[in-house]
């Protein structure tokens, strides 16, 4: 099965290139998250850590409505490249609340990602305090993509603590070799509940990148299942077992509700 998720930013960059005024705005982006799962989105998606990071604070209206203002003065292309981070901390809030009434995941990048990043800003850690204080956070699965590299044991401790939040291992972004993809997998598998763990290529163009991702999630999740069957720690069946929710199953039941 395959289906669109909804780009937070992207969308909101687009909503922001053509309402005049900030009310309408904030009106546009609601309507637009309301409609997502009728418009054929399984889920929402957000790139806050390469926009202005993981560290997601109260954002007031006013604060938001004075970020707005500055983004549409700068101008530029449709979407506008929204980097203001009162007006983006502002948006997530607004996007898990609207994901908890619609009952979709959030994707969330963390880690290694894109060539503007401050990756410092990036560390998955950065989203405790959210998830403490907001009950719409604790709420939503909230998927951490890219094994949140290099930041995957903070990632791994999350997953561990919070029991709607998501690994994501990905096997084509960040680029890394085989010897990483299994220290991932196996920071993975030791740590988060195993029913928690998703399996991604994050290939974006080429048909051919997102075969040969699956082909390396395959092998490099069998040789750390192997692992653990060799040290009695899994029977072959479970090991399977786990290999079918990590390749599949997860994904179809955050995004399609179904086992």
């Amino acid at each position: 099965d395959v289906a669109p998720l909804m780009r937070i930013e992207l969308e909101a960059g687009g909503l922001a290139a053509t309402c005049a005024s900030f009310d309408e705005f904030v009106d546009g982006i609601d309507t637009a998250l309301a409609g997502a799962r009728a418009a054929g989105c399984m889920g929402l998606k957000s790139v806050l850590a390469y926009r202005s990071g993981l560290a997601v604070e109260r954002a007031s209206a006013a604060e938001a409505r004075s970020g707005y203002a500055r983004v549409r003065a700068a101008g530029g292309a449709s979407p506008l490249f929204l980097d203001e981070k009162p007006l983006l901390d502002f948006l997530f809030e607004r996007a898990l609340a609207a994901a908890r009434r619609e009952d979709m995941a959030l994707q969330v990048h963390a880690g290694y990602g894109d060539r503007d990043m401050d990756l410092p800003h990036c560390n998955p850690w950065l989203l405790r305090a959210l998830l403490e204080r907001s009950e719409a956070a604790r709420s939503v699965p909230i998927v951490l993509l890219h094994g949140s590299f290099p930041y995957t044991g903070e990632a791994a401790v999350l997953a561990a603590i919070y029991p709607n939040v998501y690994f994501d291992v990905a096997t084509c972004v960040p680029p890394f070799a085989e010897a990483i993809q299994l220290d991932v997998w196996r920071t993975a598998l030791a740590m988060v509940p195993l029913t928690r763990i998703h399996a991604s290529t994050d290939a974006a163009g080429l048909a051919e990148q997102i075969g040969l991702g699956a082909r390396q999630a395959r092998r490099t999740l069998g040789i750390a299942l192997a692992e653990l069957v060799a040290a009695d720690i899994l029977d072959v069946g479970e090991a399977e077992r786990v290999a079918a929710d990590v390749l599949a199953g997860t994904a179809r039941r955050l995004y399609f509700g179904r086992g």
